[in-house]
């Protein structure tokens, strides 16, 4: 496992990664909500991977800052779906207060 992920070039684990489905205008929204609503899912699953990266060895070189400053754009898209009238609460990523900009 250890050597075929570390063969896998990071297209090959982008398509893995994400649920290919077919669009629908009529259930996706305003083109705006259908784009942050994508963000949120791709910001989902950046931060599931850097946590199994971390999780299991790798060394990523990210610090606590990095990945605070990552959840905070995530929570600014949060703010503006919820903003157009959508719900996007579940998506919200809780930062560490210290590590204001």
């Amino acid at each position: 496992m250890d050597k075929e992920y570390k063969t896998n070039t990071y297209t090959t684990q982008l398509v893995e990664l994400i649920e290919w489905e077919r669009f629908n205008p009529s259930e996706e929204g305003t083109p705006k909500e259908w784009a942050l609503t994508r963000m949120m899912e791709v910001a989902k699953i950046e931060l599931a991977r850097i946590e199994d990266a971390k999780a299991n060895g790798y060394e990523i070189g990210l610090t606590k800052k990095y990945i605070d400053a990552f959840k905070k754009l995530n929570n600014e898209l949060v703010d503006r779906f919820n903003a157009l009238g959508g719900d996007a609460h579940s998506n919200y990523m809780e930062t560490d207060p210290k590590y204001q900009d």
